[in-house]
């Protein structure tokens, strides 16, 4: 009886047994996986600090390397943790991973040199500078039983690094002064960023007076300028007839593209860029001959070299410390531009200074010739009522 007993209760503690361990779970899949939070380098030290060190909001912007800070958990234990990045739309690359090795807990920080490329999971790439805009980070972690995974939230930053500095390849060369038309010959090496939309260069006058013009990096033959491989040339010749005479400073500003509100590119009006910081200065010298009864012969330029279109533009001043400035001038972009055919820009009505916000189209029709179209309008009306009372005179008598 005793035995009996025994083995009854025997079976019943291991029905017990069996049906607990098949009611718990057989792993804990990956919880409370997250991005917790990326901050603006650099740091005070290794590892960023809340309170101590600058922490981006999600959608902010970066000007400089960023540290990413990630964690992730399981009641089990995780196998391992994958860093991806996404620029734009396109597709999520692996840039880094953890072997966690069944630790319950998981943390770790990502440092992002942003003017580069991050190489991905197998090594590649990490060369090619990046390019201004939206870069995404998300975190996949694993368990280390079943090999479940939990995707952390999107966290998205805005890169908006300023370009370098764009490098003289020769000193201005003076031309045609000796003929009373000053030709000056400027070149420069194209910036490495692949997203420069446009160049500058900004001179000073003997007179105190700056004028900037604005070059496109990818069609500068509608300025007036050449590209043969990385190197650019311009030909200033915006000198007036006479009194040009003395020492011009040149400088040069590159623009790349920019997801943010700040920095202005002149092509078109208001695009949204970047600016980087003035070039060495670099000065030109032009003489201006006595009056001479002589026929002035013609200044000759490179037979490549179209007449130079575009004007100065308004601009804040990178010669000096003078107030900004808003005085544009007329000019016509002839090269199929990537934002637009033709950028014309036209005086505000009244005046002969030009807004910086004024960039017109075809102008309206005069007030003359409404007026004139209101005028026939009436008369043809005024037709129309006689010639009705006169067929209602005809149709009484008849």
């Amino acid at each position: 009886m005793k035995r009996l007993l025994l083995v009854r209760c025997a079976s019943l503690a291991a029905a017990v047994l069996f049906g607990g361990l098949v009611a718990m779970p057989a792993y804990g899949a990956p919880k409370d996986t997250r991005i917790t939070a990326v901050f603006q380098g650099p740091c005070a030290g290794a590892t960023c600090k809340s309170g101590t060190d600058s922490a981006l909001d999600n959608n902010d912007v970066a000007r400089s390397a960023v540290q990413v800070q990630m964690a992730s958990s399981s009641s089990v234990g995780l196998d391992s943790a994958r860093l991806e990045m996404r620029y734009g739309s396109g597709a999520w690359m692996c840039v880094k991973t953890w072997t966690v090795g069944g630790g319950r807990a998981f943390s770790a920080h990502y440092d992002w040199e942003t003017r580069f490329l991050p190489k991905d999971c197998s090594g590649e790439g990490g060369s090619a500078l990046s390019r201004n805009g939206t870069y995404a980070f998300r975190l996949i972690a694993a368990e280390r039983v079943s090999g479940d995974t939990q995707t952390s939230p999107v966290f998205t930053i805005r890169v908006e690094n300023p370009p370098e500095a764009p490098e003289w390849t020769a000193s201005p060369k003076v031309t045609g002064a000796s003929e009373y038309s000053p030709l000056v010959e400027l070149s420069w090496r194209a910036n490495s960023e692949p997203d420069v939309v446009e160049y500058h260069y900004a001179r000073l006058s003997p007179n105190g007076t700056e004028d900037e013009f604005a070059v496109s990096a990818a069609h500068p033959g509608g300025q007036g300028c050449d590209i043969s491989g990385d190197i650019y040339t311009c030909w200033d010749d915006y000198f007036p007839s006479k009194g040009f005479g003395g020492t011009y400073t040149y400088v040069l500003i590159a623009y790349r593209s920019s997801p943010a509100t700040s920095g202005q590119c002149a092509l078109p009006p208001g695009g949204k860029c970047v600016q980087s910081s003035a070039s060495e200065p670099k000065n030109a010298s032009v003489v201006e001959p006595k009056p001479s009864p002589t026929a002035v012969p013609t200044p000759t330029k490179s037979s490549s070299a179209a007449t130079a279109t575009a004007k100065p533009r308004p601009s804040t001043r990178v010669l000096g410390t003078r107030t900004n400035w808003k005085d544009y001038y007329t000019g016509e972009y002839e090269e199929k531009l990537p934002y637009a055919p033709r950028t014309k820009i036209e005086p505000v009505p009244g005046s002969s200074r030009f807004d910086s916000g004024t960039a017109l189209a075809a102008a309206p029709e005069s007030s003359e010739g409404d007026s004139r179209n209101a005028w026939l309008s009436i008369a043809a009306g005024l037709v129309m009522i006689l010639t009705a009372l006169h067929l209602t005179r005809a149709l009484r008598r008849t």
